[in-house]
């Protein structure tokens, strides 16, 4: 299951919140556009946004338990 905070500031496609394998952490990954945030705060407010070509063979959909590991269970849509 994929957890998604909103809409992309960028090109309206979906936030998700995933999980980096190799960075051992989470952070917002627009669904469409790739853009990404290490926060939610950040991706809502659309402020120090990136795109970096991530390897996305690290990259995975976060589970609950993560989320709620961050705190971030309240910007779950």
């Amino acid at each position: 299951m994929s957890y998604y905070i909103k809409e992309c500031p960028v090109c309206c496609g979906m936030l998700e919140i995933v999980y980096d394998i190799k960075e051992n952490k989470c952070s917002i990954m627009c669904d469409e556009c790739s853009a990404e945030w290490d926060n939610p705060e950040n991706a809502i407010s659309n402020i120090n946004g990136y795109r970096e070509s991530s390897d996305e063979i690290s990259v995975r959909t976060a589970t609950l338990d993560e989320v709620k590991k961050m705190g971030w269970g309240k910007y779950i849509a």
